[in-house]
């Protein structure tokens, strides 16, 4: 890697586009994954999507052996905080399905 740091604003760069693409990476919905022991793999399957819109040769193989160092996370601080997350991740909190139904 270089010192270049992976810069990912999830303000600017994340959309269901990329939300569904991270999921095909994983092999299973975002949602499932943000909330359990793998959700480094969900951070990691993010940044992969983002860098690959200027780098497409940018794999996820790649992005699983990141460092937080390499990474600049930014955004979601204006939504609750996903506990054990960290750095921005926070704002993958609002992927979650929701228990509650809309109003009729």
């Amino acid at each position: 890697m270089s010192d270049e740091k992976i810069r990912v604003d999830f303000r600017e760069d994340l959309d269901l586009e990329t939300m569904a693409e991270a999921g095909r990476l994983l092999g299973k919905p975002l949602g499932d994954v943000i909330q359990s022991p793998d959700q480094p793999l969900a951070i990691a399957a993010l940044v992969c999507v983002v860098k690959r819109r200027t780098d497409p040769s940018f794999t996820f193989e790649r992005a699983k052996k990141l460092r937080p160092h390499e990474m600049d996370i930014v955004g979601g601080d204006d939504v609750p905080e996903v506990p054990g997350a960290s750095n921005g991740a926070k704002l993958l909190a609002s992927l979650e399905p929701s228990d509650s139904t809309p109003p009729t």
